[in-house]
């Protein structure tokens, strides 16, 4: 490392330890203001409100488990480029890559390749198809410029999003037409042959606002091997990404107490990907073909100054197509056909999609008690001769009815409470439940307490798979099958938290403390006797931690935000049965995670941010053993108007010392990589 890059380092670091410990005296102020419910004051004030976790607005220091907001200020000084990068600003959450088109990210639960235990919505559509119960990032055509806020909620959340918020859902929340008015063109390039580029245009008209949006995103994913590479062989990695998208989204308010809000979009796409698995072969990384459509309608009436009225509805629908060459099957092998076979083994044409409708209904009780409560149907749909050995289509049906409570007993005292019962064909009726306290200690401190006991039903893919290799309706071997006893897994959150903010909101605090325990977690089961994986109820975690946030904002030239974690994993997966073989669980999450951004804004137009994150060495769970990695990366912005467009040059390279690592398989290799944008708004 050169001397002068070591100075710019220490620089940044100086800064970031300063602006840390200045505030540190404010800990003891106190406030006698009253702590009475949302006022004017309250929306307008230096206390955030979300939603996330009740459907109704409650200040941060009420809710009943820990939120992070990622505001548009953090957005811009990340330079981030994908989604999911964002939530490395999010204490616990872990945001890697299975393969160079296909970014994911995970909280709590086991780092899978297909994460699925986190609910993902965008503007309170869920966004998880129902087949692989995940979220395929590369088909949502979301914009990081798009992106008004994102809440966070770091906790078992199903009483507001239901049982799929297993440990906690993500709301993205895109900028509406009403204020992201004109014309943007937004163009990205650089390492891996990226070429990124995106177009919208806003506009209204009376009562009516809409806005119209396409983007072209395409990459060449992680380097192929050569032969340098330890324990590969020379090989080219087929994880390049190739897709399209097209978005429309208008909201229309015919009265002062209805806003309807209608989004459709489209999107096609290649993207290279494989199952998952143990250090996963480069060879089975394979390009999915994939159409990606939505229909999404929301409609809210106010019916009174304490009450509204929601209805949601959505329709997703993902077309998968992928197939793998496995040679020639043999007569003498296969069995009684009359001619030798060359076999493609894949999804062929398969589909995934859930139409959702959902009523909600929440407001005030009294002046210090608020409410909500909703039900909602769903219908969810695959199908996929190489997962079902069947042509027609698989579904699930499903019902829920949830309710949230916050009330005020005492002017320090905030009780929240939620429940959700829900039906499914696989098993039944299922609930979970969640109540917490919250000790306003004075205007700037408040102490938590929560506790959560939560259900999940298995998936539509858990639930019904019968994997296997049949040829004229001749089935030859099976592969994976669904168990026929599969039941609910259960997840026992209790968390102890506290929240701080001072100096007006420009300086925050939030620890929390947390101990889950989940039960019966389904996953794959080897029958050695009858040579077959079973999908069964097959492991037990047990996860303690902490995670400190800390927000810093002394001036609007500046921004400090700070994020660790410390989590220890314990449990055991039943790995094997005839004879059983247990699989020990520890150290398949990251053991210590952290993110310190540093960003400040020139009076000329110039804002430049410095990002350092660490991950812990893991044993991924269906992916590779990596080692622990710390990254650097740094971003240098200029804003300028040429005649009447307001234009944006953005330079940033990722990994800035060039000490590759390995990202969740052994094969992924990132090394320094350079990009550069262009945003215009006309």
């Amino acid at each position: 490392m050169s001397s002068t890059l070591k100075k710019v380092i220490q620089h940044y670091l100086s800064i970031a330890s300063l602006l840390v410990l200045i505030p540190s005296a404010a800990v003891a102020q106190t406030d006698a203001d009253s702590l009475d419910y949302l006022t004017e004051e309250d929306l307008l004030g230096d206390i955030p409100v979300i939603s996330g976790t009740a459907h109704f607005p409650q200040k941060i220091s009420h809710a009943p488990t820990a939120v992070t907001i990622i505001d548009r200020k953090m957005i811009d000084a990340s330079g981030a480029i994908e989604v999911t990068e964002l939530f490395r600003l999010v204490p616990g959450f872990q945001s890697y890559n299975p393969s160079g088109s296909f970014p994911t990210t995970n909280y709590h639960a086991l780092p899978h390749h297909f994460p699925g235990n986190l609910e993902v919505k965008v503007d309170g559509r869920s966004v998880y198809e129902s087949f692989q119960n995940t979220v395929v990032w590369a088909t949502l055509g979301i914009e990081i410029e798009d992106i008004d806020y994102i809440e966070v909620v770091r906790g078992p959340n199903a009483p507001a999003d239901g049982a799929n918020a297993f440990n906690g859902s993500i709301n993205i929340i895109t900028k509406s037409p009403l204020t992201d008015q004109g014309t943007s063109l937004r163009a990205t390039a650089g390492d891996l042959n990226t070429r990124n580029i995106s177009l919208k245009h806003s506009g209204s008209g009376g009562n009516f606002s809409y806005r119209l949006s396409g983007g072209y995103r395409a990459n060449d994913g992680f380097p192929d091997l050569d032969e340098n590479t330890p324990d590969y062989n020379e090989h080219e990695i087929h994880d390049e990404l190739k897709s399209t998208s097209l978005g429309f989204r208008g909201v229309w308010t015919p009265t002062l107490l209805d806003t309807i809000d209608l989004q459709l979009g489209l999107s096609n796409g290649d993207i290279g990907m494989g199952e998952g698995g143990s250090n996963q072969d480069p060879e089975e990384i394979l390009p999915w073909e994939m159409s990606y459509n939505y229909q999404y309608l929301n409609w809210e009436r106010q019916l009174n100054t304490d009450q509204k009225f929601q209805l949601l509805f959505y329709h997703n629908d993902l077309g998968m197509d992928v197939s793998q060459n496995t040679g020639y099957m043999y007569s003498d092998f296969v069995g009684p056909v009359d001619n030798d076979y060359e076999i493609y083994i894949g999804i062929d044409d398969g589909y995934s999609e859930r139409y959702d409708l959902e009523l909600r209904h929440s407001g005030n009780i009294t002046k210090h008690s608020r409410f909500s409560w909703g039900a909602a149907a769903r219908y969810d749909e695959a199908q996929s001769e190489l997962f079902f050995t069947q042509s027609d289509p698989v579904s699930e049906n499903s019902q829920r009815i949830f309710g949230n409570l916050e009330t005020a007993v005492l002017e320090q005292l905030t009780f929240n409470a939620g429940v959700i019962f829900e039906h499914t064909d696989s098993i039944g009726t299922h609930s979970s439940y969640r109540v917490s306290a919250n000790y306003h200690m004075n205007r700037q401190n408040t102490f938590r307490i929560a506790y959560s006991d939560g259900t999940r039903a298995p998936t539509l893919l858990q639930a019904n798979e019968y994997r296997s290799l049949t040829i004229e309706g001749i089935t030859y071997f099976v592969d994976r099958v669904a168990s026929d006893n599969l039941k609910e897994e259960e997840l026992i959150s209790k968390e102890i938290g506290y929240y701080g903010h001072f100096y007006q909101g420009n300086f925050t605090i939030d620890i929390k403390l947390f101990d889950d325990q989940s039960r019966d977690i389904i996953d794959d089961i080897k029958d050695q006797e009858q040579d077959i994986n079973l999908r069964a109820n097959a492991m037990d975690i047990d996860s303690t931690g902490v995670e400190v946030q800390v927000n810093y904002t002394p001036g609007e030239a500046w921004l400090l935000t700070a994020q660790v974690s410390q989590q220890n994993t314990d449990g055991e997966s039943t790995r094997k049965i005839n004879p059983t073989k247990i699989r020990d669980m520890d150290g398949k999450t990251p053991k210590r995670t952290g993110n310190v951004l540093v960003a400040y804004s020139f009076l000329d137009g110039y804002t430049s941010s410095l990002n350092y994150f660490y991950l812990g060495e893991v044993n991924w769970f269906n992916g590779g053993n990596t080692a622990s990695f710390e990254r650097w990366d740094f971003m240098l912005a200029k804003r300028f108007k040429i005649s009447q467009t307001q234009t944006k040059i953005e330079f940033m390279v990722r990994n800035l010392l060039d000490e590759e690592y390995q990202d969740f398989q052994n094969h992924n290799n990132f090394e320094r990589r350079y990009f550069v944008s262009l945003t215009m708004d006309f």
